[in-house]
């Protein structure tokens, strides 16, 4: 891209079940998801195709469906974040997965022995597109909430939500 280029990037609020969501789109992707308790949105407010996908797809999920992944998504973050939310992703509805068992994914991936739990906790926590990158679904290695960056309790709500817990 050139720096002539320009990004198109807009934002909405979602009024969900567990309190505000803030929806980022970048063009035709989405890059960010997030709760907040804040009221000012961080682009202009706009309706654009990504940002009303989203929408119907959280209409879906809090209504106690699975609905299908079809939104383009753009999670900026490092190297590791990236390889980290790409597990993240694989994590089907109504499951989970220990931070300990994606850091032996990661080390899979990279070639390596180890991989401490708590740079696996730090990369999801960095999640910029939460519930469609479904970090809730990740447990501490005794199946129980160990962090949520929308708190503890959204984190319980959405595994009930998805009858995990």
């Amino acid at each position: 891209m050139t720096s002539s280029a320009k990004m198109n990037k807009h934002s909405s609020t979602y009024i969900s079940p567990l309190g505000r969501i803030v929806i980022t789109a970048e063009d035709d992707s989405l890059v960010g998801l997030c709760f907040s308790d804040e009221a000012d949105l961080p682009y202009p407010r706009k309706e654009n195709t990504v940002i009303k996908e989203t929408e119907k797809w959280l209409d879906a999920y809090f209504a106690g469906k699975n609905p299908a992944m079809n939104i383009s998504c753009t999670a900026k973050g490092t190297l590791f974040q990236r390889m980290v939310w790409k597990i993240v992703q694989t994590i089907p509805y109504a499951g989970s997965m220990s931070y300990q068992e994606i850091g032996q994914q990661v080390c899979l991936l990279l070639g390596r022995k180890s991989m401490s739990a708590q740079a696996v906790g730090q990369a999801v926590a960095k999640n910029p597109i939460l519930i469609l990158i479904p970090c809730h679904r990740v447990l501490g290695k005794d199946g129980r909430p160990r962090g949520y960056r929308g708190g503890i309790e959204r984190q319980r709500s959405l595994l009930r939500l998805e009858d995990h817990i």
